[in-house]
């Protein structure tokens, strides 16, 4: 493995993440027998991928053989590389040692290169690489990332529950998160900006989009550990729901997330003099208000994935303190990667962002409206849009928050 990789779960884990998980119990529970039928039966690619890493979130180091026995069946470019990085987390050796036998699968060879530096059957080390830039983007790179979350909510004072969300469905609940840098600030800024497609009910994108600064050490020549922080302005909704102001929104609510993350350069590709980033891993901070009496759940306890469904505040801000009840750790992977044609796209998914994390959705530079960086929705789907079926419904327990007397 390399040198210096971090296990942004284990690394997330710090000091309150480590009792929360201890007392929290599931908000809908699922059978170990459940988790397992799901992950071996079930259509939805999410619904497999939230089965394994649930069971993994249960059993640790003990769930290895069992993810692994998964991934060697599972055909899902998506669920595969998410069980890839799991298995990298459990038991990265003996994971390794099961690739050098067994070869990886040749369309995901980049994730050998990112997490154990070598090809093992994948990419070689020293070939020149086809790359493409996009001369509208303003950034040079933006790289998406996988993100899993561990939100821990606590539903009335003193009793936590918590809920699981892995990369696919993350990305249909919250959307697709874009790191974004240029190569001659990178070690002190970053820009992350997230799309999310299927909640506004004109069709158009949603975008959120944070600058984080700090600082940046390199422990060799490839390799940079950040420690970065922002803090900002954004809508908070006290429907618990992104979009939602049916019982109104704070429009400037003040908000504190840290980031820490490990990257890795790629000499074989180069922007401007400077070594492309080739992978990323990292972890996300953050307080929030989640509802789970919205949240709602088949007769097997699969949630629908319904977009906006959480979204973060801060202890920090007196006027949404009282709403506050989740508390989020998450983990975030990305790396450079070829399309079809063996082309490595660089920066050829649009940030609609500035260099200061504001929206512009003309990609012109220009922030449409100076100092926003979360959209005000024009109008959001009710959540009986994401249903999947006819099937009668359950919700999540309901919280006591907002407190009355905070």
């Amino acid at each position: 493995m390399w040198k210096y990789y971090m296990d942004p779960i284990y690394e997330a884990q710090d000091h309150f993440a480590r009792h929360l998980k201890a007392i929290a119990k599931p908000i809908v529970p699922i059978s170990d027998k459940q988790l397992l039928s799901d992950a071996g039966n079930h259509s939805d690619p999410a619904v497999r991928e939230y089965a394994l890493l649930e069971y993994s979130y249960r059993y640790d180091q003990s769930s290895f053989g069992v993810l692994l026995d998964f991934w060697q069946g599972e055909t899902d470019r998506d669920v595969r590389k998410s069980l890839f990085e799991e298995l990298v987390r459990l038991d990265g050796k003996a994971f390794k040692h099961y690739l050098e036998l067994k070869g990886v699968p040749k369309d995901i060879p980049e994730l050998a290169r990112a997490y154990y530096n070598a090809p093992l059957g994948g990419v070689t080390r020293g070939k020149r690489l086809d790359v493409k830039s996009d001369e509208k983007e303003i950034f040079d790179q933006t790289i998406p990332l996988r993100v899993a979350l561990r939100e821990y909510v606590e539903v009335e004072p003193g009793k936590w529950m918590y809920h699981l969300y892995g990369p696919i469905q993350e990305k249909r609940v919250a959307g697709q998160l874009l790191a974004c840098t240029k190569v001659e600030t990178r070690m002190d800024r970053v820009v992350l900006t997230k799309h999310l497609e299927g909640l506004h009910t004109d069709g158009s994108l949603h975008i959120e989009s944070t600058l984080f600064t700090g600082r940046t050490v390199m422990r060799d020549d490839v390799t940079g550990v950040a420690s970065m922080r922002t803090m900002m302005k954004i809508p908070f909704y006290p429907s618990g729901r992104v979009g939602d102001e049916s019982e109104g929104v704070i429009t400037d609510a003040n908000i504190l997330v840290a980031r820490a993350a490990t990257w890795q350069l790629n000499k074989d590709i180069q922007i401007r003099d400077h070594y492309a980033i080739n992978n990323v891993t990292g972890i996300i901070h953050a307080w929030g208000y989640t509802r789970p009496d919205k949240a709602t759940f088949d007769p097997s306890g699969r949630m629908d994935l319904i977009a906006g469904l959480f979204h973060l505040g801060d202890i920090i801000d007196e006027r949404v303190r009282p709403y506050i009840n989740t508390y989020t750790i998450g983990a975030y992977y990305g790396n450079i990667e070829p399309d079809v044609k063996g082309i490595i796209g660089l920066n050829t998914l649009p940030s609609y962002t500035t260099l200061d994390g504001e929206i512009d959705r003309d990609r012109d530079g220009i922030a449409e409206t100076p100092g926003e960086h979360y959209d005000r929705c024009p109008g959001v789907h009710p959540i009986d849009h994401y249903k999947r079926d006819n099937d009668p419904r359950s919700t999540g327990p309901k919280t006591k928050y907002p407190l009355k007397d905070s």
